[in-house]
């Protein structure tokens, strides 16, 4: 039962994720073998974790690859004010195959602020910031 309550320790919720997950499953799968071994069953522990290996390297190349396809980053966009200038850069994310949701906007003196949670590949993240920052009616970006 201690196991159980060192596991759900280790899991936390970031902003846009949920961390320890793997860790958790790990603090499991490490008592599980050490109670093998302890039960006399040494063979079938180290195949077990030669197996959990296996998957946990698998799995970790394969995490790397959803991060580049699927990367979520907030931008904060600071232009002149004028009508439908959030939408510009709206516009800009979706002719770039991002999604997006705008999280808020904000209006001060003559300069307007957008603020998104945009998703997609790493490649079009890239293209979309190179064009935003070459971009003259930009104040300020964050991203």
């Amino acid at each position: 039962m201690g196991i159980g309550f060192v596991g759900a320790g280790v899991i936390f919720k970031g902003d846009y994720r949920v961390n320890g997950i793997t860790t958790a499953a790990m603090i499991w799968l490490t008592a599980a073998l050490g109670m093998g071994i302890g039960a006399g069953y040494a063979w079938v522990s180290i195949i077990g974790c030669l197996l959990i290996l296996g998957v946990l390297l698998g799995f970790t190349k394969l995490e790397g690859w959803i991060d580049r396809v699927h990367q979520v980053r907030q931008y904060k966009i600071v232009c002149s004010f004028e009508i439908g200038a959030l939408h510009r850069y709206e516009q800009l994310f979706k002719q770039h195959h991002l999604r997006f949701i705008r999280n808020r906007q904000a209006k001060s003196g003559e300069l307007l602020t957008g603020e998104w949670v945009v998703t997609g590949s790493e490649k079009k993240h890239h293209h979309l910031i190179g064009l935003i920052i070459k971009d003259p009616t930009v104040k300020a970006f964050e991203f």
